[in-house]
């Protein structure tokens, strides 16, 4: 079982079942795990090619000083948000973000928290097997097989499929605090709030979303 996509078919599965999404349905995901002093922050949701959101949760969690401390699976000190909002801002003529701001509002007492975010560095998910074309998840390799591969950074083609997934390390700013996280996306496909209308086209830069 993977802990992202649930169960993952392998080689030699049953191949019968739902035919694949067309490509033209397209994928906008956004996840941030981000830590202040004080408090933790999650933000995630998915977005349909219209800007929808299909799934959206975020929350504002308390810190302990060690894992003793915890209360449990729930957190009755969990603040839960709602209305998760986005404004995003692109590399020219590429989908890489370097930076967004996010927008989410607590449940029950409505007050809006805006959070800025900066990227400092840019993980590429294809070196753990996310959308790698030889060595991606679930391919059988043999009992025992092993590889080794190393790319330099500057020379990274960010237009390619095997690229766009990735998870940026980031610097967050919320009102007066200033913590560290991480940004990961995954945007496929066409999404008509960002500009992308096939499945690999690029957008030249222009922030988008709007966060009220």
């Amino acid at each position: 079982k993977d802990r992202s996509w649930g169960f993952r078919p392998v080689g030699g599965h049953d191949g019968r079942g739902a035919p694949p999404l067309s490509r033209d349905g397209g994928i906008f995901f956004l996840w941030a795990p981000l830590h202040f002093d004080d408090l933790g922050s999650h933000f995630q949701l998915f977005e349909d090619r219209h800007g929808r959101p299909l799934y959206q949760v975020g929350a504002h969690l308390p810190v302990y000083a060690g894992p003793d401390d915890l209360p449990g699976v729930e957190d009755p000190a969990a603040v839960h948000m709602r209305s998760l909002e986005h404004r995003v801002r692109f590399k020219p003529h590429n989908r890489m973000i370097t930076g967004a701001t996010l927008a989410m509002t607590s449940i029950p007492d409505g007050v809006r928290h805006e959070i800025d975010l900066e990227v400092l560095f840019t993980f590429r998910m294809k070196g753990i097997g996310y959308g790698h074309p030889e060595w991606g998840h679930g391919l059988w390799k043999g009992e025992l097989a092993m590889a080794t591969e190393a790319w330099s950074l500057d020379e990274v083609d960010e237009s390619a499929f095997d690229n766009q997934h990735v998870q940026h390390v980031v610097r967050a700013t919320m009102g007066d605090r200033v913590g560290i996280g991480v940004l990961e996306q995954n945007i496929l496909g066409p999404h008509l709030p960002s500009g992308f209308t096939s499945f690999l086209d690029a957008t030249p830069g222009q922030p988008v979303g709007d966060p009220a």
